[in-house]
């Protein structure tokens, strides 16, 4: 981290390229006097070629300014105190405005310009932070850091009257600097000194970080934390977020594999409940504020305000005190539970109908997860049936018998046993069954026998099972409405009496602003009342202290794109932990080379293959990385989320396939997804690639159909619209090609919501379009070439953002420039997407997928039927379709599943019937062991289905 603070440092050379000197009088920023600054000249003419070119950059800005020598004797430029900040346009002028509080500049005790004990007086200087909004104080600790430094002070330090140059001779001077800020989160003091002090704690075995710190090992289950209430579940929960929601209320670490359009934040918000109705404190961090947010709006809006209270910078953390007074109010209106007036139902009654809600649905879903198993094990049972009929009556079927296989049994193992008379005893057995004795066994008769009786009771097991659960769609409607209503008015009721009883005590947080050690020791006296909080990880420092299982659960989320080195004080923090993230999308931003970083590796005595392989590497590693590895020896983990909502089936199959080894199962609702608007493709454009002055790479050609595309999306009506490019150049291009073309401009492209970025700027977003732009082209260097498949996840990114229509543009030689991943995606949108919807219009597909299926199949066409089979509908596909005037009849064959967990699969099922019934299907399953026993009745069923159609007609 203290590399990545010196990466930061600006050479000389480029003051007024990448860094621009105040040109004002007075310093705002960083003492706090003001939130804004109007921006020097330079920046401004920069700001204004940014803006004409649709580029967007960031910016911190710093007072005073250190001009020193590196390592190689160059001159470079540091601020002491920085600031990052927000540039804006008003009434003409560019401002500056201050997006946090200011920090020292680590990258001044870094190791380029000073020895590393150089920061540990500095941090005695500093203390718990800078005395923001007090100028004097302010100078004095600048002036004290200065001594400390033994640094000649070129120009008295004065933030009331700056200099507006800086010479080459090194000093600290009075001027204040803008700079270029990298995409980089960049290192906090605040966070290199809890890592510090991290390394002398002991206690860490009381800590989910002991998974890490004990080599993987984890502990037991702390005491106290078997959960005392029912599973709540107030946002809807399908079968894997379920089973990751158990885990994170008891095991210490659980790990969740959270694939796009999955339901990460129900599983969050979910989460978050259970603690509160658990009598829990609870955590939701990310580097990603975006995660946050959307976690804090999504359990303010359907939960309650006071569920996740945000803090984090200096400008959230003066919103605490109204989120603490909107929560407390809200807690005092007895509507929030929609009840009558005068009437509050006790905690004990609300918990009881959540346990009693809870049990119905974990009963209908033990009966859902029966009948796959009953249906596989009735199609085995009733198949070796078979298999012995022709072995003992040489036809599928035994015939009708004088004698029950009960009797049957018991007199063949009576047979089997005796030493008297045994062939005529035979011989009367086998006049009884039927058989010939010459061709039959003994074992063979015992064998069918039993499980001929064995069919019985399964069927009526299965009989049994079926009419406790009823029609399975109308039985999990109600038991998911029950228990979501139940757990909705639990976790309010929690909260709002949590609220309510705290007033008082927590009227020490509706101080907005506070900082430092008073906000963590307010938040520490209030975490018996506001028990949900929510921050970034770089901003936790400043409201929860430094104590070991702080919290009884702690949620980081986007955890791929999270440092191990964010997270260990997170985990220390946590008594629980949860980490959820997807290794196939975006990772942290480290802008440190691979050589620097073995150096770096070497020079402490690691392995740098070893720290990738870990999962703790700086670069390669993650947070998600890094504690999965930790949960490697566990068959359960990490859970992954493998049901998809988002993407229309024929965009998810392709990173499906290509990233999860097809694990998820695409539930998107496409009947809320208009044909019309609907585009699917790869589109080949021969262009080539050019740098045009430009610091990464353009094609034109590329960008000129990327245009067309948009306005032909836009024409047919999607509500939203992207343009994704592996690089800002060809974004940059796209965005102003398509504001000056004459079919889009300004107003159209912000009513679909129009962006163009790298994918970077779509993580966690998504689009009803997306139109790609692989820019490749065989001009292009083969490194570079390298280097789009090497981050090939960005690619999984872009695609996975497009919910109904993706339209890729790239080289037709896309394959040998050398990106197989791409290469990929052109064979699939150009070939399966193409052969399958020629599927969706065949009438003469044969191929089945069991024995079942091909009876039936036979069976169907034996009655004059002409179904289809494995027919693609809008990517979904049906083992039969019955298509008969207006009806169109899906025919599933059911009975082949393996193991399922709580009705998963059956809820799958039941998800996709309806999906395929809004599209105008009517759906029919068959089990197959109807197929194989009885497959007369199978055809029943079905023509039953067909004449009640013919009658509705």
């Amino acid at each position: 981290m203290l590399a990545e603070a010196a990466n930061t440092l600006l050479a000389f050379p480029d003051l007024d390229k990448k860094g621009f000197l105040h040109d004002a009088e007075f310093e705002h920023l960083v003492t706090g006097s003001q939130d804004w600054t109007p921006v020097p000249a330079g920046l401004a003419a920069r700001l204004a070629a940014l803006a004409t070119q649709r580029s967007t950059a960031a910016f911190k800005y710093g007072w005073p300014v250190l001009v020193a020598r590196n390592q190689r004797n160059f001159p470079v430029i540091a601020p002491l105190f920085v600031v990052p900040v927000q540039v804006e346009r008003r009434e003409g002028r560019w401002f500056g405005i201050a997006d946090a509080e200011p920090e020292f500049n680590l990258s001044i005790v870094a190791g380029e310009l000073f020895d590393l004990p150089a920061r540990e007086a500095i941090d005695a200087i500093l203390g718990d932070g800078l005395p923001f909004g007090d100028t004097e104080g302010l100078t004095r600790v600048a002036q004290r850091i200065v001594q400390e430094l033994d640094v000649r002070v070129v120009s008295d330090l004065d933030p009331r009257a700056l200099t507006r140059q800086c010479e080459t001779e090194s000093g600290m001077y009075n001027a204040a600097v803008w700079l270029l800020a990298d995409d980089g989160p960049g290192a906090s003091r605040f966070l290199l000194k809890e890592l510090d002090e991290l390394a002398t704690r002991t206690d860490w075995g009381e800590t989910a970080a002991a998974a890490l710190v004990r080599q993987g090992q984890l502990l037991g289950r702390h005491p106290g934390q078997a959960a005392k209430a029912p599973l709540a579940g107030p946002l809807p929960c399908n079968g894997s977020q379920e089973s990751a929601l158990h885990r994170t209320r008891h095991d210490p670490l659980t790990v969740v594999t959270g694939p796009p359009g999955t339901g990460k934040t129900q599983l969050v918000v979910n989460a978050v409940v259970n603690a509160w109705i658990n009598d829990e404190t609870v955590l939701v961090a990310s580097t990603n504020n975006g995660a946050v947010d959307v976690a804090v709006q999504r359990a303010a809006r359907d939960i309650h305000p006071g569920v996740l209270l945000r803090t984090g910078n200096r400008q959230i953390r003066e919103a605490l005190g109204d989120l603490v007074r909107v929560a407390v109010e809200a807690s005092l209106d007895h509507k929030e539970l929609g009840e009558p007036p005068g009437h509050v139902r006790s905690s004990a009654g609300v918990r009881a109908e959540l346990a009693r809600s809870a049990n119905r649905r974990t009963n209908l879903l033990a009966d859902l997860a029966a009948v796959p198993a009953l249906n596989r094990k009735l199609t085995e049972t009733v198949e070796e049936l078979q298999r012995l009929a022709q072995e003992l009556w040489k036809q599928d079927r035994a015939p009708a018998l004088s004698v029950s296989s009960r009797v049957v049994e018991r007199r063949a193992r009576r047979v089997r046993r005796t030493w008297f008379f045994r062939r005529s005893r035979t011989r009367r057995l086998l006049a009884v069954v039927g058989c010939e004795e010459a061709n039959t066994s003994l074992d063979d008769l015992v064998a069918w026998a039993g499980l001929d009786q064995a069919r019985t009771a399964l069927m009526h097991e299965l009989a049994t099972t079926e009419e406790r659960i009823g029609d399975p769609a109308t039985s999990l409607d109600k038991a998911n409405d029950d228990w979501v209503n139940a757990s909705a008015q639990a976790a309010r009721l929690a909260v709002r009496t949590a609220f309510k009883d705290g007033k008082q005590t927590l009227a020490s947080l509706t101080r907005g602003g506070l900082g430092g050690s008073s906000l963590a020791k307010n938040i520490r006296d209030c975490r018996r009342y506001a028990r949900g909080w929510a921050c970034t990880a770089l901003s936790m420092n400043r409201s929860f202290p430094l104590e070991p299982g702080f919290f009884d659960l702690v949620v980081i989320d986007e955890a791929s794109q999270c440092s191990l080195a964010t997270a260990l004080p997170l985990a220390y923090r946590a008594k629980r932990l949860a980490v959820i993230g997807d290794p196939n999308q975006l990772t942290p931003v480290i802008t440190l080379s691979g050589p620097l970083l073995r150096k770096i590796a070497a020079g402490e005595e690691f392995d740098d293959h070893d720290l990738a392989r870990r999962g703790v590497h700086y670069k390669e590693g993650s947070a998600y990385r890094a504690f999965a590895r930790a949960v490697e020896s566990d068959p359960q983990q990490p859970v992954v989320l493998d049901e998809h909502y988002r993407c229309h089936p024929y965009i998810a199959r392709w990173f499906n396939r290509e990233f999860y080894a097809g694990e998820l199962t695409v539930l998107t609702d496409i009947a809320r997804m208009p044909s019309a608007r609907r585009s699917i493709g790869w589109i080949d454009v021969r262009g080539t690639v050019d740098r045009g002055g430009a610091a990464s790479w353009i094609n034109v050609a590329e960008a000129e159909r990327a245009v067309r595309e948009v306005a032909a999306l836009v024409r047919a009506g999607c509500e939203s619209v992207g343009v994704v490019a592996p690089f800002a150049a060809q974004a940059a291009l796209i965005d102003r090609m398509a504001r000056h073309d004459e079919h889009l401009g300004d107003e159209k492209l912000a009513a679909v919501d129009f962006a163009s970025g790298t994918a970077h700027r779509f993580q966690g977003g998504e689009r009803d379009a997306i139109v790609v732009s692989a820019v490749l082209s065989p001009e292009i260097p083969r490194r570079t070439a390298a280097w789009v498949e090497h981050e090939r996840y960005l690619i999984n990114v872009a695609v996975s953002r497009a919910k109904q229509s993706l339209v890729v543009l790239g080289h037709p030689e896309i394959g040998p420039i050398g990106s197989p991943t791409m290469a990929s995606l052109r064979t699939y949108l150009r070939d399966t997407v193409i052969a399958d919807g020629g599927k969706e219009l065949a009438t003469d597909n044969v191929r089945t997928d069991s024995r079942a299926e091909a009876r039936l199949l036979v069976a169907m066409r034996n009655v004059g039927w002409q179904p289809s089979a494995k027919l693609y509908v809008e990517g979904y596909e049906l083992d039969f379709a019955l298509l008969e005037r207006d009806l169109r009849l899906n025919i599933e064959v059911d009975g082949d599943h393996h193991v399922d967990a709580r009705g998963k699969l059956r809820r799958q099922d039941v998800a996709r019937d309806r999906i395929l019934t809004r599209m105008g299907w009517e759906v029919l399953r068959i089990p197959a062991w109807l197929c194989t026993w009885d497959v007369g009745e199978a055809i029943n069923r079905i023509a039953a289905r067909v004449d009640r159609a013919r009658l509705i007609q």
